[in-house]
Order: structure tokens, then C-alpha cells, then sequence
């Protein structure tokens, strides 16, 4: 079944759903409305010249538009979240999931660094989920219980898979999540003692040491956050299956 979307019920849907460009602006941004044209990317947003005729198109060919990445995320997003769209009375919990699947998966959105050198992930606000109230999708329900447990398996899974250790019932006392996590996360203690251990011939050494110790700290970070959330659901669904 193909995703259908709505955003005419989101306020102001035409400020905070699509990005717009003059030529002029184009040029001062150092590019051009052609070349914004030109550009092409899997499943968008793609700019184009507004307009339901191609006379209406002519007469606005010094503009271009496109759907804003951030609602364009928030659209395909529903999927994996189980969530039908944005509203008044569910808009909280669309946020809770959105920033468990980043928290587990890595965040939907990056943006550029400050230094204007390469990216960095981009978690998405609660601010902006409640501008997008009024977005709907066709997409099927998920309840809280069913899209946890679900997203909780396939990680479960993966880790296991990338353990290289049994899945589900072939481990001892069927070991919950979390102390995968907690487990690996301890291992990684030698890791650290072998890096820090380390001896260096020179400045290039010691930089690239920096950098892997860095990218070994925030993985570090990751698993305790992983584990103190894999902790705190697992306690609901023990809450919830003894109602």
C-alpha cells in the first residue's frame, strides 16, 4: 500500500510545511534556481516551480518550492512509528516514539556543523512536532505496547546477531535487553585501558588515537543510555502485562 499524506490541516501549512526561494535569494546564497531544480534525491523533497498550469508556472518561474525536509521526515516517519499522524491529543507520544527511535536508531534529521565542515545528527523538537499538528497519513495504528515491543525485538536481535550470540530462547533464562547492553557496554572498559595504554610516534598518531577515543566515548554513552531505556521499558511492559 502506498503512503498517502495530508498537510492542509497543519496551521499556517504553507509557512511551516514548504520552503520557498527567489531567484534573487538563490544568487545570494551562492547558487541558482536552476541548479536548485537540477537537484534530484530519493524520496525528496525535490524543489519545483509552483503552479497548477504550465501558464501559472511561466508567470512564477523566478521561484522555487519544496516541501520541507523536516515535514517531509515527519510524513515517512508515521511508518515506523505506528502513528497515523499529529493531533491535539496524541502529539506528545508521537514525540515520546520519535525520540526513542532516534535515541535507538540515530536521528532522521543532520545538519550542518558550525564550523561549516561536514554534519552532525539533528534530533527533532517537541516544538516542532506540535507545528505539525494536522498531519495525517493512512498509515496503520500501532499501540504503545505493540511498537515498543516491536522495536525493542529488532534491536534485541541485532545485538545479539552482532554478538555473535543465540537469539531469544536459545539464551540461558532468556536474558533481557538490557543487560546485553550493560554487558557490552562493561567489555568496552578493556578497550579503553589497551587505548589509553597506547604509545604514539608522532602527532599524526596521537590525533587519529584522539579521534577513535572519542567515537569509543560516545558509543560508551550510547549503551548506558540504551541500557537505562531498555531498563525503564522493560519495567512498563512487566507493569502492564501483570494489569
Amino acid at each position: 500500500m502506498s503512503l498517502n499524506w495530508n498537510i492542509g490541516n497543519v496551521s499556517n501549512y504553507r509557512e511551516a510545511c514548504y520552503d520557498r526561494v527567489t531567484r534573487e535569494e538563490a544568487v545570494a546564497a551562492g547558487t541558482t534556481v536552476e541548479a536548485l531544480l537540477a537537484q534530484s534525491s530519493f524520496m525528496g523533497p525535490n524543489w519545483y516551480i509552483p503552479g497548477a498550469s504550465e501558464v501559472e508556472k511561466l508567470a512564477n518561474c523566478d521561484v522555487v518550492e519544496r516541501l520541507n525536509p523536516l515535514t517531509n521526515c515527519l510524513i515517512w516517519a508515521t511508518m515506523g512509528l505506528g502513528m497515523r499522524g499529529i493531533r491535539e491529543d496524541n502529539y506528545a507520544e508521537f514525540f515520546a516514539r520519535i525520540a526513542i527511535s532516534e535515541k535507538v536508531n540515530g536521528t532522521y534529521l543532520n545538519q550542518k556543523c558550525e564550523d561549516g565542515e561536514g554534519w552532525e545528527p539533528r534530533p527533532i523538537t517537541l516544538d516542532e512536532v506540535k507545528a505539525h499538528i494536522g498531519l495525517s497519513t493512512n498509515v496503520s495504528e500501532e499501540s504503545w505496547t505493540t511498537w515498543i515491543s516491536s522495536l525493542m525485538g529488532t534491536v534485541r536481535s541485532e545485538v545479539l546477531r552482532g554478538a555473535d550470540l543465540p537469539d531469544d530462547r536459545g539464551l540461558p533464562g532468556n536474558m533481557p535487553l538490557s543487560q546485553h547492553f550493560k554487558d557490552v557496554a562493561d567489555g568496552m572498559d578493556a578497550l579503553f585501558r589497551r587505548m589509553k595504554n597506547n604509545y604514539f610516534e608522532d602527532d599524526e598518531a596521537l590525533d587519529r588515537f584522539d579521534q577513535d577515543y572519542e567515537k569509543a566515548c560516545r558509543a560508551q554513552e550510547w549503551l548506558n543510555n540504551a541500557c537505562d531505556t531498555w531498563n525503564t521499558i522493560e519495567a512498563r511492559l512487566d507493569d502492564e502485562g501483570e494489569e
